[in-house]
């Protein structure tokens, strides 16, 4: 790594801790991340599939789960949910090659112990990067052991996608 001009200043890289994970695109990663993230598109498609082709039987399934979904408590089933969303997490990490750089780690140490961090992101939308980057189950960011993704309370409202950001630790 090189030594960098950060404002005007002199950044010191070889205080840098670097965390990299190795690319793997292979068959359970990617469930892990259709499990994620398919969701978005798994619900468009049933509620046009519940509208256009399916037979009232189906249609009464498709829409009853839909209802039993936005009834139930956001973190419905509870821990197994939460290790859901940590095994999705640890996948995503493999699938995504995540690559995070600490430029200070010590004084996030210090700052994490007296007050709250907020690390704010743009873009950001249904799709967040913080809930991946900084999921406490990576152990990327010190001090990170509590820490929650917030998001638009709007994706809360949407069937099944209020359980899975709830399970990687995503909060309205």
């Amino acid at each position: 790594m090189n030594d960098g001009v950060k404002n005007g200043s002199s950044v010191d890289s070889s205080k840098w801790r670097v965390n990299e994970t190795p690319q793997d695109c292979g068959l359970i990663p990617s469930i892990a991340v259709s499990l994620w993230l398919g969701w978005n598109g798994i619900v468009l498609c049933l509620v046009l599939y519940a509208i256009i082709l399916a037979n009232s039987l189906h249609r009464t399934v498709i829409f009853g789960l839909m209802t039993l979904s936005l009834l139930l408590p956001p973190d419905f089933p509870g821990k197994a949910g939460h290790k859901l969303g940590d095994w999705i997490m640890l996948k995503a990490e493999k699938y995504f090659g995540l690559k995070t750089i600490i430029e200070d780690e010590e004084g996030l140490l210090k700052y994490s112990e007296e007050k709250a961090i907020i690390y704010a992101f743009s873009p950001h939308d249904m799709l967040p990067f913080g809930v991946f980057a900084f999921n406490p189950i990576l152990n990327r960011v010190p001090g990170g052991s509590t820490m929650h993704c917030l998001m638009t309370s709007a994706i809360f409202n949407i069937p099944f996608l209020k359980h899975v950001y709830t399970w990687v630790k995503a909060k309205p």
